[in-house]
């Protein structure tokens, strides 16, 4: 069965990329009462991912999709442009590196500051920082944190583009 093409892989499952649902195929052997039209794969709650098992390979579902709709596996990181890892839809899906995908998030959980990217110094000013493949750039100390939210949205849009997920204090 491996490697998984495209061809196979549009033999054995049916995806809509209008809704990013994967539905089985009428696929002879299948175990567990799984019958043409079900819903295919699990929604991993450790991962917030869609899982498919094919071939006793669980595969991600936006890799599924990626192969689905270009015919190749692909080799960077996928993306999901609304953060919503279980959103499979073609249109919320995009090939990535590894820190354009890091770019793409939101705030830290442990966040107090309430923007991305600022945190409160020692003296009290509140600072802003980005990272841009392991390299962290200070982009200063400001009295408030909504000045420091808007030198990172400006510095994320230089840096990242429309991968940039900013505060959105910085007009377009």
């Amino acid at each position: 069965m491996y490697p998984l093409t495209q061809d196979k892989l549009k033999q054995i499952i049916i995806y809509n990329a209008e809704t990013g649902v994967f539905t089985w195929r009428a696929v002879s052997g299948r175990r567990g009462g799984i019958r043409a039209g079900d819903v295919a794969g699990w929604l991993d709650s450790d991962t917030g991912y869609w899982k498919i098992s094919i071939g006793n390979k669980n595969h991600l579902a936006h890799r599924l999709a990626w192969l689905y709709m270009t015919g190749i596996w692909p080799e960077q990181q996928i993306d999901h442009c609304d953060l919503n890892r279980a959103n499979n839809i073609w249109t919320n899906l995009r090939l990535s590196t590894q820190t354009l995908n890091n770019a793409n998030t939101g705030k830290r959980a442990d966040n107090t500051s309430g923007f991305k990217g600022v945190s409160r110094s020692r003296d009290r000013c509140w600072w802003a920082q980005i990272s841009k493949a392991g390299k962290h750039h200070n982009l200063g100390y400001f009295s408030t944190r909504e000045a420091a939210a808007q030198a990172y949205d400006r510095a994320a849009l230089e840096l990242f583009g429309d991968f940039a997920r900013t505060n959105g204090l910085v007009p377009e």
